[in-house]
């Protein structure tokens, strides 16, 4: 069987019915799905064939439009690309303008035109599959193949990050300006200060976020190996009180055992890297 178009004999089709009869034709030996059917006369659509019956009997994908006739020459084409189904031209054939019209340039144009208005469909691994959408400013990526669909929302790097978002499955750092999440399968938590006024000696917790520190006394770190942030600030009424801000265990504070808040509304920010380091900011 070849690949170029087909159009041996002749065939006979009634308008609105799926039937098409030939006569001298070998469909059965010759024609394999994926193909397409013409009559070969100005004008005439493209069809797609569902079924081939027999050497001289087939049904299209859908009624046919035109005027019944019989003794009618055709073309049917059954060389296409493989990934989006384009027809392509090969050497020997013929009858082929409103062919490459409707089967290849027309479902180009339609490729293209879902891809600017944000209706593109990307097909990935088996039973995976991503659609691309647009909102605003915001892309959205929808997945299918999760137990339901959700919508993935990248914001603008300028735009605020909108509520609600949704992250599952990922198998790597998210990281926003507002928290850090890695192999998250939870909706994103915003990181909102929470500030607390300490008035005598306190050893942080890791769910301090903000010290608001008052008087001559002493803070001591949570360790650096919890990765906890923390940000701390002179607010004493007396302008001479001095905050110490001590390590935990063996830790440092940039190879610092301590360091002071000597001034009123002095602030820090200190960032554990996980092993045994604090970090300045």
């Amino acid at each position: 069987m070849g690949s170029e178009q087909y159009q041996d004999g002749t065939v006979k089709i009634s308008n609105a019915s799926i039937l098409v009869v030939g006569d001298g034709t070998d469909w059965k030996n010759e024609i394999s799905t994926p193909a397409i059917f013409r009559v070969s006369a100005d004008g005439e659509p493209t069809y797609s064939i569902a079924t081939i019956i027999s050497a001289t009997r087939m049904h299209l994908s859908a009624n046919y439009s035109g005027s019944s006739g019989s003794g009618l020459d055709y073309t049917i084409g059954r060389s296409f690309t493989s990934n989006r189904g384009y027809w392509r031209i090969l050497n020997g054939d013929n009858d082929f303008a409103d062919i490459l019209s409707q089967e290849t340039i027309d479902k180009i144009d339609d490729d293209v035109g879902n891809i600017v208005s944000g209706n593109a469909t990307i097909d990935g691994t088996v039973g995976t599959s991503f659609g691309i959408d647009t909102d605003g400013n915001t892309l959205m990526i929808k997945s299918t193949n999760l137990s339901a669909s959700r919508y993935y929302h990248f914001p603008d790097y300028n735009a605020s990050i909108p509520s609600g978002i949704d992250i599952t499955r990922a198998n790597a750092s998210i990281a926003t300006n507002a928290s850090s999440i890695a192999n998250a399968n939870a909706s994103i938590d915003y990181l909102q200060p929470n500030p607390v006024l300490k008035t005598a000696n306190y050893q942080i917790l890791t769910t301090d976020n903000m010290i608001l520190a008052s008087g001559n006394i002493t803070i001591t770190l949570a360790s650096a190996s919890a990765k906890h942030s923390i940000k701390l600030g002179n607010r004493s009424l007396d302008s001479n009180a001095s905050i110490l801000i001590k390590k935990s265990g063996g830790d440092t504070i940039e190879s610092n055992a301590s360091l002071n808040l000597a001034n009123k509304y002095d602030t820090v920010c200190l960032v554990g890297d996980g092993v045994n380091t604090h970090f300045q900011f």
